[in-house]
């Protein structure tokens, strides 16, 4: 039975070839598509699940039992503190990414430095817990005088190639201070979907050495609950719920002494730190985007019920071919369950000729995914087993829902109508129309949705920003590594192409900067949250800020700067001083005011800010260069830094550049959206052409008898489309308001944003009008120029 209908299905695949290539093409499209959604669907929600042990891995959270806030670091002493007093803890170890802590680290390789960002430190049961596989590793007891080092294979190839570096030293630079490491083993590449990602490992000695230097005398740092310093990770026993330990926290709080201090412990799951960490501070692990999730598993959904819908309609259209087909084996004694069980494996066969179609398109775009989204789907990972599975078990489904619909209708015929070929009338089929309104619907909310997008994206790039952001390079560097910024600043003040040159405190342009709380001017017990930043001469002449009043500093008005500070508009508006007037914050002398200007992406709000003189805070030399002299510029100041410091990596960034990242996630889901428009009105233009078959066969005659009693063309044309243009009438009655509600919430995660466009929604609806006429237009065009006799010679 199966045989049969297997090979059957395929003839009739096989001699309806137009109709089973564009099928065939909007299937593969379909599922192509809601194929890198799922897999980047099941790639967020598969993070740190490659740890063995997940479900008994707990990051452990420091808690203000005031504010209520969460904190991901905790003090050193916590994980032996936890382990000694919990017998359910199997083990535990402490991670802490050093860059948090020094700065900027750097490993030499050939003489010269490179910045290295995942150099950690952790105990050695590291590798227990997080199952990461050792490759190498060194039999013998290192010497006492060098620090021990385990690097990643990917680091072994980077630094030595194909020598074995066990036992070879890599000089460390951190915190302005060389390190000696000697190598001591390799491990395997820690998962691609773990949020623990090292290079290097070393021992947590060294993260101690480290607060030494810092602290001088970290005494209080090494033995406090609450200092934060480092991660804490812990493994419950087998069979042990997490509850067990939050029951006995007051007990290991209070045998502690830390039931005192303000502040409680809490418990987060491994698996829940990617999607779940919005909330928490000092996570400087990667976070994903849980209403990421929401958005695209849905445009998968629509995207598989377009391809699905599409189907259906082309099938639906087709069928009317296949009545006297019918008719014959029911009169031959078919019954309706085996008509139907043939039908559903034409689709099921179509959608299983599509499936490895599908993934090959998939194979062959893969390289250009992370170019266009920013995001790297990782096709070839642990994972393929689960996605071919899952992909397989959807195919089957689509499989199925595509062809029901067909299915039911064909067993369902009288096999006397059939056998007479009396086409059916696609009024009369409800189901029909839905699908048709449904397919426009999700075509226009795509479409108003991108162009709004669009606005936004390039209104965050075309914003005035009350600076001048082009021809501006930013040099960053460690004040603690290089002390020379005041020589380099004067240097490069001196080439040729340096028109202006100064200095900040933060890595600019930059999400994070220091606060400060400033009592309000007006409301003296309402406390205000300002920006501050350390800044050098000339910053706001470099940037090309305004000033609303008064003067940027100068070398008469304080000779260490301590004494005046500058404040922008939004700082004078809220605490109630006069732009004008000559005005003190505590001991600090206002001598200015500057123009609100963006240092964070438009997401953000322009926060009240105070800007104070201090050179050598600045960790950003900013250079504003002349137009057309940016290589030049470029070179010459690298030759100046290996002058100064040929130790250290030149580090540097053009500030448009830097800035206009500050929107890659923002332009990588337009991308998404622009994509999945333009799939929308491939499909739907596939299914609307299968109408348009459905239709002219339906209304050959009836246009034949209009045109015999002289309607024109444009008539004919109208009174074969007009239904349609209802069917977007219906479609834009729901996708207007819906899409609405959907990129307003999503505008508002801007502060300065537009508003949304009725006249765009208008002219959306017009596009996709459009669009339908005259995809409907080139099916019915072969209509006009037939000869009406023809069409009726043999009613």
């Amino acid at each position: 039975m199966l045989r049969i209908s297997i090979i059957t299905s395929y003839r009739f695949l096989a001699k309806s070839k137009t109709y089973t290539l564009i099928n065939l093409l909007g299937l593969v499209l379909g599922l192509t598509a809601a194929f890198i959604l799922l897999i980047f669907l099941i790639n967020e929600l598969s993070y740190n699940r490659c740890f063995k042990d997940n479900q008994k891995l707990y990051r452990v959270l420091l808690k203000d039992k005031n504010k209520g806030e969460l904190d991901a670091l905790t003090g050193l002493v916590v994980a032996p503190s936890l382990k000694k007093y919990f017998s359910e803890i199997d083990n535990t170890t402490r991670i802490t990414n050093l860059i948090n802590i020094t700065g900027p680290i750097s490993v030499c390789r050939h003489n010269v430095f490179y910045k290295e960002p995942r150099f950690i430190s952790a105990d050695p049961s590291i590798f227990d817990l997080f199952s990461i596989e050792l490759k190498e590793i060194s039999p013998g007891k290192l010497p006492p005088a060098t620090y021990s080092l385990m690097i990643s294979e990917e680091t072994s190839e980077k630094y030595f190639g194909n020598i074995n570096p066990i036992g070879q030293t890599l000089k460390i630079n951190a915190i302005g201070k060389i390190y000696n490491f000697s190598i001591q083993g390799i491990y395997k590449n820690i998962p691609w979907n773990s949020s623990y990602q090292a290079d290097f490992i070393s021992g947590i000695d060294f993260l101690e050495e480290i607060l030494k230097e810092i602290f001088g005398h970290p005494e209080s740092v090494l033995t406090s609950f609450d200092k934060l310093t480092t991660e804490t990770i812990i493994r419950l026993k087998e069979n042990i719920p997490i509850t067990v330990l939050e029951n006995r926290l007051p007990g290991f709080n209070k045998a502690n002494k830390f039931d005192k201090s303000g502040s409680n412990l809490t418990f987060q799951n491994l698996r829940d730190i990617y999607l779940h960490s919005e909330h928490i501070q000092n996570n400087f692990l990667p976070k994903g985007n849980p209403s990421n999730l929401i958005i695209y598993s849905s445009l998968a959904i629509f995207i598989l019920l377009l391809a699905g819908i599409n189907y259906s309609i082309l099938s639906t259209a087709r069928s009317a071919l296949r009545f006297k087909e019918i008719g014959i084996k029911k009169v031959l004694g078919a019954t309706k369950k085996q008509l139907r069980y043939q039908i559903l494996t034409e689709s099921i066969l179509l959608t299983f000729f599509a499936f490895p179609l599908a993934l090959l398109l998939l194979g062959l775009i893969n390289p250009f995914i992370k170019q266009l989204y920013g995001y790297e789907i990782h096709l070839y990972s642990s994972n393929m087993a689960l996605y071919l599975l899952i992909l397989a078990g959807i195919t089957l489904l689509i499989g199925i829902l595509s062809g029901i619909y067909v299915a039911l209708y064909l067993s369902s015929l009288d096999p006397l109508k059939a056998l007479k070929i009396r086409l059916f009338s696609f009024r009369k089929f409800s189901l029909g129309k839905v699908f048709t309104v449904f397919q426009l619907f999700i075509t226009l909310s795509l479409l108003i949705s991108f162009v709004t997008v669009y606005r936004q994206i390039r209104y965050c790039f075309n914003q005035d920003l009350r600076m001048k952001k082009e021809n501006l390079l930013v040099v960053s560097f460690n004040p603690i590594e290089f002390k020379g910024y005041p020589l380099f600043k004067r240097t490069v003040a001196k080439t040729l192409n340096a028109s202006s040159v100064s200095g900040i405190s933060i890595t600019f342009p930059s999400s994070g900067t220091q606060e400060v709380k400033i009592r309000s001017g007006t409301t003296p017990s309402r406390e205000i949250i300002f920006d501050s930043f350390f800044i050098d001469y000339l910053f706001f002449q470099t940037m090309g800020i305004k000033f609303v009043s008064g003067h940027d500093f100068k070398i008469t008005d304080s000779i260490n700067g301590t004494s005046s500070l500058i404040i922008n508009k939004s700082a004078a508006e809220v605490l109630g001083y006069s732009i004008h007037g000559m005005d003190y914050i505590d001991q600090y002398k206002i001598i200015g005011v500057v123009e609100d200007f963006h240092v964070r992406s438009l997401h953000n709000k322009i926060k009240p800010a105070m800007f104070r003189l201090q050179p050598d805070w600045c960790q950003s030399m900013l250079v504003r260069y002349k137009t057309g002299t940016k290589d030049q510029v470029i070179a010459d100041i690298e030759k100046i830094w290996r002058q100064l410091a040929p130790a250290l990596p030149f580090d540097y960034q053009l500030f448009d550049e830097e800035f206009d990242n500050l929107y890659t996630r923002d332009e990588s889901f337009q991308f998404v959206v622009a994509s999945f428009t333009i799939l929308a009105f491939l499909i739907t233009g596939m299914g609307l052409f299968g109408l348009a078959i459905l239709l002219s066969e339906r209304k050959m005659r009836e246009v034949a008898i209009r045109k015999v009693f002289g309607a024109s063309n444009p008539n004919i044309v109208f009174e074969m489309q007009k239904e349609f243009y209802i069917y977007i009438a219906i479609a834009s009655i729901f996708a207007a308001p819906l899409t609405w509600l959907s990129m307003n919430r999503w505008l508002n995660t801007f502060y300065y944003h537009v508003d949304f466009s009725w006249f765009l929604v208008v002219v959306s609806i017009f596009s996709v009008a459009v669009f339908v006429s005259v995809i409907l237009f080139m099916r019915t065009r072969k209509i006009l120029k037939s000869n009406p006799l023809m069409a009726l010679k043999f009613e």
